[in-house]
């Protein structure tokens, strides 16, 4: 089994201007995706063709996943042409390291730190 596929994350500054250029990459819906968390990092998904559903892999049982540990889904798919935007992600339930799957390959995600970035 490989491992998944690294999503490189790119800060929006708190002040100023905000996100210079979220950089959209291609999702790896066969062995997942994963992007450093820092509890202020969310994801943005595309769904280029079609639709796209979005699961995530939570560490274990909290108060953010009524006590369930294991694949959580955001309520339906996103579909084609627009973008769905999911976080930011506890790291008490998500960890630093965030694990997402899709049911499709016909899309792409950002990933965008919400960090306190002064000009």
């Amino acid at each position: 089994m490989a491992d998944p596929t690294a999503l490189t994350k790119v800060t929006a500054a708190a002040y100023g201007h905000g996100i210079a250029d979220a950089v959209f990459q291609a999702i790896d819906n066969t062995w997942d995706n994963t992007f450093a968390n820092t509890g202020k990092t969310i994801l943005l998904v595309k769904a280029v063709t079609g639709s796209c559903n979005v699961t995530f892999k939570s560490i274990g049982a909290s108060k953010y996943n009524e006590g369930i540990a294991g694949t959580l889904t955001p309520l339906g798919p996103i579909t084609q042409g627009n973008i769905g935007v999911y976080g930011p992600f506890p790291t008490e339930l998500y960890g630093t390291t965030v694990r997402v799957g899709y049911d499709t390959s016909t899309a792409t995600a950002a990933v965008v730190s919400l960090e306190d970035t002064p000009i």
